[in-house]
């Protein structure tokens, strides 16, 4: 026997409200959810009236019910009647307001002390001066996107009233010149478009941020050609100890700045708290700096894991690829960015140069393991690696794996010819004295040297040049104890196998699928965050 389902009719009014709210949700926004020129609250006042029309119960509970209305469109577009119906039936509760440029605040401006979230768009370039204090206000929404706001205020919020309970802003299209003022030190979410020829000063804009201990959440994009311009003197270095989130859109330039200046928890930046998101895939290496930098411990608030191993996928000439820079200790993940970093440009030569140039000597001599890899064998140029700095640097490396990368294959034959062409032995440092095994992917080892530009590469096949480094080596007592050889190219299996066993103390494996380890692994985790995320 079953019991019949109860009757809407039969549930409390407190449950059925809860209800109607459910259902409306699906258009009511959460604050840092409305999207340029995007927001429901028209939907959500026209779902409302539907559900009271559906019979007399729901009307009865939907009037006595404030908060189903208290979300009010008073854009210009919107009939008088239905605004003074809204504030009628949402009594005497908080209020979130939509207006626009052409807003008659006579219809709000007896509501002023209840309302705690206002959205402003701009429309149209009517200039208004009447603006009014909103003591109770938390969320402040500034949209000038279309029509670019640099006039000396904002219609309808005066900047000159304490703004005590301000929480959360979000200003689009407005000049720092004008948005500093709503910059409170109460603020704990803050969303900024700088995209504009009168982008501030770098110091400015970081100082403002400065101001704001209580930030959580940033949002931020700029114009990379403006950011390019900003001056770097007197920059300050800023400390946001509750910093939970950090996302950039566009300018990795800029990124790469804020990251050098801003210092919070270790873990927004080891968790997904810190995104970045570009279109163009043509950024240059300093966020990449930026963000080895950062995993050095530079700037960060508490203890990060000894990095022992880095994985750094670079793109090439022909595929401008997912850019990724993973780092682990004791084969576990301590940072990964895929999924956090889209739109980063770096070659494997930028890669090197990154390596050699920006991250603190102490965090790389802590490396042990380091691999490169690109998605082809396309070349862009063979680099002259800075063989002191590197020395110097991964001192302690005792892995080094080149998937593809072909432009470092040819660097580091090279870089093995200088001291076994010092005339005095054993005087020049050999490149990295404490690796041990080798990994080469992808390989074409019968083909001859490309023709880049005036480097002379030789004329031998580079399985031979890759047998001269290893004499060398071997010659110099810092022989490796294995190479392996990943999916080789014009391999002649064990015969050439054999041509490189005699320079390696242990054994040479030649295979012809990649082993599936942590510094292969090509597989995305997780889909890349789109700018829309905010929460």
């Amino acid at each position: 026997m079953s019991l019949e389902a109860p009757s809407l009719l039969t549930l409390p009014p407190e449950l059925l409200v809860e209800i109607f709210l459910l259902v409306l949700s699906g258009w009511r926004q959460d604050f840092w959810d409305i999207q340029m020129a995007e927001s429901h609250i028209r939907e959500s006042f026209i779902l409302a009236v539907d559900l009271s029309r559906v019979c007399k119960h729901f009307r009865t509970v939907a009037l006595a019910a404030p908060m189903l209305w208290n979300n009010v469109d008073m854009c210009s577009d919107v009939p008088s009647w239905i605004v003074r119906i809204m504030l009628e039936r949402s009594g005497q509760t908080s209020l979130q307001i939509e207006v626009d440029s052409a807003t008659d605040s006579r219809v709000f401006k007896p509501e002023l002390h209840r309302i705690v979230a206002l959205v402003y768009y701009r429309r149209d370039n009517l200039e208004r001066f009447d603006v009014h204090a909103m003591p109770m206000l938390q969320e402040l929404y500034i949209d000038c996107e279309n029509r670019f706001h640099n006039d000396g205020h904002i219609p309808f919020i005066s900047a000159l009233s304490p703004l005590l309970h301000l929480r959360r802003l979000s200003v689009l299209g407005v000049s720092l010149r004008i948005a500093r003022r709503y910059l409170r030190p109460t603020l704990t979410h803050i969303r900024f478009w700088l995209n504009y020829d009168n982008t501030p000063p770098l110091a400015d804009f970081l100082i403002a941020l400065g101001n704001m201990p209580l930030l959580e959440k940033i949002i931020l994009s700029f114009s990379t050609v403006v950011v390019a311009q900003w001056p770097m003197e007197g920059v300050p270095e800023v400390t946001l100890p509750r910093l939970r989130r950090l996302q950039v859109i566009q300018g990795n330039l800029a990124c790469a700045v804020l990251l050098q200046c801003l210092r919070f928890p270790v873990s927004t930046f080891l968790s997904k708290g810190f995104t970045y998101y570009d279109d163009d895939v043509y950024g240059g290496p300093e966020l990449a700096s930026a963000i080895l930098s950062k995993l050095s411990g530079l700037g960060l608030l508490g203890s990060i894991s000894n990095v022992d191993e880095l994985i750094i996928t670079a793109c090439s000439t022909n595929l401008r690829s997912k850019v990724a820079i993973r780092a682990l200790k004791n084969d576990a993940y301590v940072y990964d960015s895929r999924g956090r970093v889209a739109g980063l440009s770096l070659t494997a030569n930028q890669a090197l140069e990154c390596l050699c140039s920006f991250p603190p000597p102490q965090f790389l001599r802590k490396i042990r393991y380091l691999t490169i890899q690109t998605p082809d064998n396309s070349i862009i140029g063979i680099p002259e690696l800075p063989s002191t700095r590197l020395m110097a640097r991964l001192c302690n490396l005792r892995y080094l794996h080149l998937k593809n990368a072909p432009t470092l294959w040819y660097g580091l034959v090279r870089l093995h010819y200088r001291p076994a062409a010092d005339p005095i032995p054993h005087t020049t440092t050999m490149p990295f004295p404490k690796l041990r095994s080798l990994n080469i992917s992808n390989a074409p080892f019968r083909s001859h040297p490309p023709r880049i530009g005036a480097v002379d590469l030789g004329d031998e096949e580079f399985i031979f040049q890759l047998r001269d480094m290893l004499k060398i080596r071997r010659d110099a007592g810092v022989q490796l104890c294995s190479l392996y050889i990943w999916d080789p190219i014009d391999f002649n299996g064990e015969e050439d196998a054999e041509l490189l066993r005699a320079y390696v103390m242990e054994d040479v494996v030649f295979e012809n699928t990649s082993p599936e380890s942590s510094v292969c692994e090509d597989s995305d985790p997780d889909p890349v965050w789109e700018p829309t995320d905010w929460i």
